[in-house]
């Protein structure tokens, strides 16, 4: 397999040059449409599968993404929840859009490259990502209680969430 050249610059480099480009306001789910479309796409191919881990709260905000209605043509859902999300209500815009797509069987993401929408059901840190993101975007002291250290180091080291 063919491993482009950037791939072998430490990991360390690559932070330090996150760390110190600008940062332009993009919307996430434009970074996630360059992610599917170019390189996972191009490298597996159109029949291969591919699957976005994203949490519940995520995937319920799906609807306020740009051209979110385009994602399940790219890339299967799998949505983690937590025992606290309950059964929280989709939008109607959302229920619409993933009717008939919802599978119990992990099977069918393998057996197609997108499309599907599948509930992980297994025991989650009680975290929420869109919380803890929120807490570093504020600047609450708090919040590298939520993660592990490692990831604390990394968010840190890579300036992640922060306001400008």
């Amino acid at each position: 397999h063919h491993r482009s050249p950037a791939m072998k610059v430490p990991f360390e480099q690559i932070l330090a040059r996150r760390a110190a480009r600008p940062r332009k306001p993009q919307h996430k789910c434009l970074i996630q449409h360059r992610a599917l479309r170019v390189p996972y796409r191009a490298e597996r191919g159109a029949a291969a599968p591919l699957a976005l881990l994203v949490g519940a709260d995520s995937f319920r905000s799906l609807p306020t993404w740009k051209h979110w209605r385009q994602l399940p043509e790219l890339a299967h859902f799998i949505v983690a929840g937590r025992d606290s999300d309950g059964d929280a209500p989709l939008s109607s815009d959302l229920a619409g859009e993933v009717e008939g797509r919802w599978t119990d069987d992990p099977a069918e993401l393998a057996a197609r490259p997108a499309g599907r929408v599948y509930a992980l059901r297994q025991p989650l840190r009680a975290e929420s990502a869109t919380a803890v993101r929120r807490a570093i975007a504020e600047g609450d002291p708090a919040w590298p209680d939520q993660v592990p250290p490692e990831v604390e180091a990394w968010i840190r080291t890579a300036g992640l969430y922060r306001r400008p």
